[in-house]
């Protein structure tokens, strides 16, 4: 993680053959005023995105950071929390009723867990 990344702007993501991909030039750029910081973690504990001396780390999804492959057969899983002030334009109770695309997915991408090959089968499940 490069912690304070979260200060220097919005980031544009692109989505390619990982889950979401930067300017790897932003990420140089950004190394000079931030300093990078390895965070190792035992098998089952958890990363919920601030760095604590805990078994749990909790940062601003903006913040650049990364992983490494998972290579054991448990998902890995991640909780994201946001907010915003009362006073940011609140949809109004009704919005659902009026909203004519519920299930109009176009555009939108998943992940298959059963066909997917990032995806590290459990040795039971393995060919």
């Amino acid at each position: 993680i490069l912690p304070g990344s979260h200060k220097y702007g919005q980031i544009d993501y692109k989505f390619g053959t990982i889950l979401a991909e930067v300017d790897l030039e932003r990420v140089e750029a950004t190394k000079q005023h931030t300093s990078l910081v390895y965070v190792e973690m035992n098998p089952g504990n958890y990363t919920l995105h601030i760095l604590l001396n805990l078994d749990a780390v909790f940062f601003n999804c903006n913040s650049l950071h990364s992983s490494g492959p998972n290579k054991i057969h448990w998902r890995r899983w991640v909780f994201l929390s946001a907010y915003n002030k009362a006073t940011n334009n609140p949809v109004s109770n009704d919005a659902i009723r009026k909203c004519t695309v519920l299930t109009d997915i176009t555009g939108k991408e998943f992940i298959t867990p059963g066909t997917n090959s990032c995806i590290i089968k459990p040795p039971e499940e393995q060919p």
